[in-house]
């Protein structure tokens, strides 16, 4: 089997990419797979192990021609072509579109032109430009995740359900450069045999000291007084991890004054950050790319997510890690705005060095309970595996109630539209912990059901009178706007809206008569999703009734405020 994965993203998307590839190798032995990226990202493709062969499309060459007014547009078009040639005179038994933007989409239509479009998993286009998801799991990639303020899934997860893979093994996802291998484990092993004492071995810790957005960076004070705790456990020592730039190494030699020059700083491009990561006992780090390698490399991880960083679709993809974050309204931040806080960098300051310490703690021992007192407004999630796959659970400090139970019941309703087995409703009450507000949010949700059930009744039936006469179109079409408002609402509801919208928008460029005939399809399929969605709000009530103890049991350290 020949397959071809198109990741137009960024390096931390690139390494995520490397869980797929070792799912397609353990599902189909000898299968051979390939990636396309863009040239200023390849280093990320070239780590993953598993990869026979990697193309590139220099984007910045290409764009270059286009904008320079010396050269014809042709001049961009031929080196585009040249970049495809190699890819596209392949034979592909399969292409994953894991980008889903509207250039990997015509990439994929272009290279299965004039065959069956099964075989993309994600979006392609017809010849009108008629945008093709290959099952509802890419539509809930495409249309439903990229616009919820709160994911509900991860993107890995969301690329092995639309390629119908079960999660692979979590062992050899990486190349290890052997110039570099010997030497780290040389080093990192003299350096435990002389931190150590006889009955105390210690575990290395690496603080990644800066992230390639400065909006995420953990404060220099911060870092500082987490260093000294780390210090202080003898069972622990800290180890600083910098790209080679001298930007980095200015902040660790400033960081290591304040250590007396004490501290062990080191240097590494991403080739040797694989092998330094497989000697080290965790990562903390607020950056992207290097969380994903240690995701890759087994690495334990405590993730410090603030400022731009969707932690449910793209955060710490191994059960038992640890991810740091605040309960700000705004978090997680999704740029779709100018930052309030931009001035005082409010989110990144919240989270205090004893936060980051109660993480690895939790992380190194996951049985024991946490003791550290965790700061106002900071809240620590705990990654485990559920039937959907990676999902994070709130383990310490406060959370948002009503948004957690939000995002859990969503992910039990896809369950349920997916016609795959549900998650346990118990562990969802025990979680929130307030019978009160479940009830609320689920009279809350029943009446935006019955809104939207309403409205796609009223949309059935101008479908019928469309379908007899097609003066009724126009009626049809403002009534199908308004269904699709509902596409804007949170919760439940909102995923409903997407998904329904999603497939209408992939109407265009059909004959009239097929696009109504289709919408009726549409509209009982959304009927059938609704009436699945109420039964998952009765078995969540039902775990309610007396006799139901709704005491919190998996975590005694969590305060659980409701925000409003």
């Amino acid at each position: 089997m020949n397959i071809l994965i198109i990741n137009f993203r960024r390096f931390g998307d690139i390494f995520s990419t490397g869980h797929l590839v070792k799912s397609y190798r353990d599902a189909y032995p000898g299968v051979t797979v390939s990636m396309l990226v863009y040239e200023e990202f390849v280093a990320a493709a070239k780590i993953i192990d598993g990869i026979e062969n990697i193309y590139t499309i220099d984007r910045k060459k290409i764009v270059s021609l286009k904008c320079n007014p010396i050269f014809s547009d042709s001049y961009a078009l031929n080196s585009f072509a040249q970049d495809l040639s190699d890819v596209a005179a392949t034979c592909w038994d399969k292409i994953v579109n894991c980008s889903n933007d509207e250039v990997s989409s015509l990439i994929a239509s272009y290279l299965i032109d004039g065959t069956d479009k099964k075989q993309v998993h994600g979006v392609s286009f017809t010849q009108n430009m008629g945008s093709i998801s290959s099952c509802d799991w890419s539509l809930l990639f495409n249309d439903v995740m990229t616009g919820l303020e709160h994911p509900i899934m991860h993107f890995s997860d969301c690329h092995h359900q639309m390629c119908e893979l079960p999660r692979g093994s979590e062992t050899n996802k990486v190349k290890i450069d052997h110039s570099y291998q010997q030497q780290v484990e040389s080093n990192l092993k003299a350096l435990r045999k002389r931190e150590s004492s006889k009955e105390l071995p210690i575990k290395l810790i690496g603080i990644h000291l800066k992230s390639a957005d400065e909006r995420k960076n953990i404060p220099l004070e911060t870092t500082i007084s987490l260093i000294e705790e780390i210090l202080d456990d003898p069972t622990l020592y800290p180890i600083m991890l910098i790209a080679p730039n001298q930007d980095e190494r200015s902040i660790a030699n400033l960081i290591n004054r304040s250590f007396d020059n004490k501290l062990v700083a080191i240097e590494a491009s991403f080739s040797a950050l694989v092998s330094v990561l497989h000697g080290l006992d965790l990562l903390v780090t607020p950056d992207t790319a290097p969380k994903h390698m240690a995701d890759l490399t087994g690495t334990p991880v405590v993730e410090i997510v603030t400022g731009p960083a969707p932690m449910r679709k793209q955060g710490t993809y191994l059960s038992g890690n640890v991810v740091v974050t605040t309960k700000l309204d705004c978090a997680p931040c999704l740029v779709k705005e100018p930052c309030q806080h931009e001035i005082t960098n409010k989110c990144c300051k919240m989270i205090q060095a004893q936060d980051i310490m109660a993480a690895i703690h939790k992380v190194l021992s996951p049985g024991m309970p946490i003791q550290e007192q965790i700061s106002d407004g900071v809240t620590l999630y705990q990654s485990e595996l559920d039937q959907l796959g990676i999902t994070y659970r709130p383990v310490a400090g406060a959370f948002n109630k009503i948004r957690e139970l939000s995002i859990m019941m969503s992910r039990q309703m896809v369950l349920a539209k997916m016609n795959k087995s549900e998650s346990n409703y118990h562990n969802i009450v025990q979680t929130i912990n307030d019978p009160m507000l479940i009830k609320s949010w689920i009279r809350a949700e029943k009446t935006s059901i019955t809104k939207l059930s309403k409205s796609l009744l009223n949309t059935l039936r101008f479908v019928f009178y469309a379908q007899k006469n097609h003066h009724h179109v126009t009626e049809l079409a403002n009534a199908t706007n308004l269904l699709l408002e509902f596409a804007d609402y949170p919760g439940v509801v909102g995923i409903m809206g997407r998904m329904l919208q999603g497939k209408i928008e992939a109407l265009r460029g059909q004959p009239m008569e097929q696009n109504i005939k289709e919408m009726e399809t549409l509209l009982y399929s959304t009927k059938s999703d609704i009436q699945s969605t109420i039964n998952c709000l009765q078995k969540l009530d039902s775990c309610l009734e007396p006799g139901i103890s709704c005491v919190l049991s998996r975590s005694s350290t969590v305060n659980q405020d409701e925000i409003s």
